[in-house]
């Protein structure tokens, strides 16, 4: 993608960074933003380009909201395996999002105790 091994549409790009759209979108305007530098994580590249990386992030999710008439948008990281990053190369999912658009979260809600969260937080 950043080599043109794989034709994408550029939405973005600088010296650092480029968003294209995903080629496997959850929803119209879903894309990715990576920095050109290869990082396998989010969390293993420096403060400075993980800050300008967000903050663009945020730019063009409020500019996809708007042409693609969402009524909000997701910034998603997976950073790591566990956590569904099935690229090894840093990336951010930014997915304009509308009520009933059909895209959801299979997230699964914890009851935890009192006790679980109170030891999370001192351990934090």
């Amino acid at each position: 993608m950043i080599e043109d091994e794989v034709q994408v549409h550029r939405l973005f790009e600088t010296d650092e960074m480029l968003a294209f759209l995903s080629l496997n979108p959850v929803n119209p305007g879903h894309c990715l933003l990576v920095p050109k530098v290869h990082f396998n994580s989010f969390t293993s590249m420096d403060t400075g380009l993980q800050g300008r990386l967000f903050n663009k992030a945020v730019e063009i999710s409020q500019h996809l909201q708007r042409i693609c008439k969402g009524d909000a948008f997701n910034i998603h990281i997976g950073n790591g395996d566990a956590a569904g990053q099935g690229l090894l190369h840093s990336h951010i999912h930014l997915i304009p999002r509308a009520h009933d658009d059909g895209f959801f979260w299979n997230w699964r809600m914890l009851d935890l105790t009192e006790a679980e969260n109170d030891g999370i937080a001192k351990k934090f």
